[in-house]
């Protein structure tokens, strides 16, 4: 599990559901009040950048969520946290009442590998927040859930059973803490891909982005798109209106589809439509046509198979990787009988790469 499933799974308790597992949505709070790595600003100019921002009008919360892949703190984000007043957030709750009714409270979010060295961190900094962890099934058990048994008849019915429990509770939101206090059982089979990359990610992590993103424009009949298309395609459409980074998503993105495309042998396969628009979110990319053209066999699954290989080995530029990608992608038809291959987004790079 890493830090995209995590997120994911959080913005899924979000969303009203017929079952227990929209525990959040029951605290009221929305997925569609989240916001993606919010920027807070703190005294001095300084501030920290807040992976997930979730809000509940009903209890007066703001629940700063900051998800951890690694299994160390990073002490100046950390202690920026401790210093964050809900006035920072006025702009989004001033609609429901005066900031100072709200309580802030930060949440390190964590699997079990990383639960005890993110705690002693803390621990070891004096910083009062919280930690919120994931449990999955591991050599056929899911141990923490015995501290829960109320769960453990749901988490067996369930196809990906995953526990969620409070670990650290530094929570000032009373009614918070006392849910997450509770446990939450979630089935992560059942939590849709929201986001998919950010400004972070590897090469490789991008490139399977960005090709899942292409394959479904190709499917779809498109040659052309602008480059905050490719973006949200490829970051997630809903979450691309949610986060506070578009900027630097779309510098990153079109970074590598400039590289790629200067190179003159990748000509066949990706080139800038010619315009006076500079924008960086309307600069307009062509693909081959070969990925559209109903005459031309696109690649069957072991070409696929390849694009995720190659992606997957975590070597190379964003340019490199994107370019071998499309070559793969490309495959030149020698049996003009064999039909065309109906490309999913799903199906490329083994599915949701950030999920």
């Amino acid at each position: 599990m890493n830090s995209f499933d995590m997120l994911n799974a959080l913005v899924s308790l979000c969303d009203k559901r017929s079952t227990e597992q929209d525990a959040l949505y029951q605290l009221g709070y929305k997925s569609k009040d989240i916001r993606l790595e919010y920027p807070a600003g703190i005294t001095g100019g300084k501030g920290v950048v807040v992976d997930l921002l979730l809000l509940s009008e009903a209890i007066n919360s703001v629940l700063c969520i900051e998800s951890k892949s690694g299994r160390n703190i990073e002490l100046a984000q950390a202690r920026g946290y401790r210093k964050l007043k809900p006035q920072q957030f006025a702009a989004l709750i001033r609609k429901w009442r005066e900031p100072g009714a709200f309580s802030v409270d930060v949440a390190y979010v964590c699997t079990t590998a990383q639960l005890e060295p993110i705690s002693k961190g803390l621990k070891r900094e004096n910083l009062d927040h919280s930690i919120i962890c994931f449990h999955e099934v591991e050599n056929g058990q899911l141990l923490a859930a015995e501290r829960y048994p109320h769960l453990r008849l749901a988490l067996e019915m369930m196809a990906r059973p995953c526990l969620i429990t409070l670990e650290r509770n530094k929570l000032k939101n009373q009614r918070l803490a006392s849910r997450l206090s509770r446990g939450i059982a979630l089935d992560l089979a059942t939590v849709p891909p929201f986001i998919h990359f950010d400004v972070s990610s590897t090469a490789a992590h991008l490139t399977r982005c960005l090709l899942q993103a292409v394959s479904g424009f190709a499917a779809e009949g498109r040659s052309t798109f602008s480059s905050e298309e490719l973006a949200s395609a490829a970051y997630g459409a809903e979450a691309w209106q949610k986060t506070m980074r578009r900027a630097e998503l779309l510098a990153r993105v079109n970074k590598t589809l400039t590289a790629a495309a200067d190179d003159a042998g990748l000509s066949r396969y990706l080139a800038p439509i010619p315009g006076l628009e500079r924008q960086p979110a309307k600069l307009r990319w062509r693909i081959s046509g070969a990925l559209v053209d109903d005459e031309v066999w696109l690649p069957p699954a072991q070409a696929l198979a390849a694009v995720a290989e190659f992606a997957n080995k975590q070597v190379g530029s964003d340019a490199v990787l994107l370019s071998t990608g499309l070559m793969l992608l490309y495959v030149p038809t020698t049996q003009p009988s064999c039909p065309r291959q109906n490309i999913a987004p799903s199906s490329v790079a083994g599915g949701s790469s950030a999920h």
